[in-house]
């Protein structure tokens, strides 16, 4: 699906918001230093994700749906059918449409930035996705003692 080129990401950890408190408050240092590791990287998620999202809503979507015209209508407003046509996986994007603006000027520095962007994301979603299996491991270790 070529959605992506219009579609938010979402990524909301709850974790830090719900405990932060308690963190601070446990005695134990070097606990506290590697949840307060687990984190930061929780937070360059949260800043990649911030960045897709504001470059797709400031200049893709613009870009794409606006200048473009690339959304299938008839499935944005289907009558029958009042779900979210992404998630009943039916992409709103006119293929035909955006194989056309691939060949306008503006095309591929936006899809370019939007794919750097994207990648920054998904970097640093792989990086704290691996910074929590460390954080479980060290838990567990400590648990063991």
């Amino acid at each position: 699906m070529s959605d992506f080129i219009v579609m938010n990401i979402e990524f909301n950890p709850v974790t830090q918001e719900n405990h932060q408190s308690n963190i601070e408050k446990m005695t134990d240092r070097e606990i506290r230093e590697q949840l307060v590791v687990y984190f930061r990287e929780l937070d360059r998620v949260r800043q990649a994700r911030d960045e897709f999202n504001n470059f797709l809503e400031e200049v893709s979507r613009p870009y794409f749906l606006k200048e473009q015209e690339i959304f299938k209508n008839e499935e944005v407003f289907n009558p029958t059918d009042k779900g979210f046509p992404p998630a009943r996986r039916k992409s709103v994007i006119d293929t035909l449409k955006l194989k056309e603006a691939m060949n306008e000027r503006s095309f591929k520095p936006i899809l370019s930035a939007q794919r750097m962007s994207l990648g920054f994301f998904l970097h640093s979603l792989e990086y704290s996705i691996a910074e929590n299996q460390l954080l479980i491991s060290f838990l567990e270790s400590q648990l063991e003692d």
